[in-house]
């Protein structure tokens, strides 16, 4: 359960980690199944780079004051 705790409260909220830790406590099989296919937030290797160059393209594209 310790383990759960550590992966389930980075970068989260407080509120949503507590939910998602009781989920994993009281029903363990079906919260840690749908915490894996829905609460884990690590994207892919590139995308950071990838959402940063399709934000740069929508800003230059609009008229946005800085």
């Amino acid at each position: 359960m310790a383990i759960a705790a550590v992966l389930v409260s980075v970068n989260r909220r407080p509120s949503s980690a507590i939910a998602w830790v009781l989920a994993i406590i009281f029903i363990p099989l079906l919260g840690a199944i749908a915490f894996f296919f829905v609460g884990y937030a690590k994207l892919p290797k590139g995308r950071p780079d990838k959402q940063r160059q399709v934000n740069e393209l929508v800003l230059s594209r609009t008229d946005v004051a800085r």
